[in-house]
């Protein structure tokens, strides 16, 4: 017994082959965990059957034991092989694209993600305030706001429980609100105006 490859992962599958032989003229049936996979009709040489085993959803070890029998009822002895499925991390596929928006002003955002490993659980974690923790956010979806005028960088983590992450970040520039720099520059004008009036008294 063999299989198509004993290393694979996660959203992959894999075959097990298998084949034996009797001194008699006897068809022969195979097994493969004790299920019958099927019987080989011919009745000399290397009889054979295979299995697919199908696409693996989630990471692990799996045993596979194969059996064959002739038509008189006498099994062959018993050939084992270990198949080990890989965790794949998950794939971003869609995440906010870069923001421009107003001091204090409430923004969306969003992500969303694939995981080959179809049994696994994904966690959106997202960090805000650039200290390189994801402890700001967690979900697929949001808002969120700035206090201050700035360049900040929004990282995302997605994490599918099995030890594999995906990262992705977008920026966002916030900006003064536009009555706010009117605010100030009519202050600086008024204050430039008191100045020269006290120069000329």
């Amino acid at each position: 017994m063999s299989l198509s490859s004993n290393v694979i992962y996660e959203g992959q599958s894999a075959t097990a082959f298998l084949s034996a032989t009797d001194p008699g003229a006897d068809a022969i049936s195979f097994f493969l965990n004790d299920e019958n996979v099927g019987t080989d009709g011919r009745i000399s040489g290397t009889r054979t059957a295979s299995r697919n085993l199908g696409t693996f959803a989630d990471e692990g070890t799996f045993t596979y034991t194969g059996q064959a029998q002739d038509k008189d009822g006498a099994f062959s002895n018993t050939s084992t092989q270990q198949l080990t499925v890989l965790n794949v991390a998950p794939t971003i596929t869609q995440l906010t694209q870069d923001l421009v928006v107003s001091v204090d002003e409430m923004f969306d955002f969003s992500a969303a993600a694939t995981d080959p490993g179809i049994l696994d659980i994904l966690t959106f974690d997202w960090d805000f305030d650039m200290d390189g923790i994801f402890d700001d956010f967690t979900g697929t979806s949001g808002q969120w706001s700035f206090d201050r005028s700035g360049t900040y960088d929004v990282a995302l983590r997605v994490s599918d429980g099995d030890g594999g992450f995906a990262f992705g970040s977008f920026t966002v520039n916030a900006v003064p609100e536009p009555s706010s720099v009117l605010s100030l520059l009519g202050i600086g004008v008024f204050g430039v105006g008191a100045f020269l009036k006290g120069k000329r008294l």
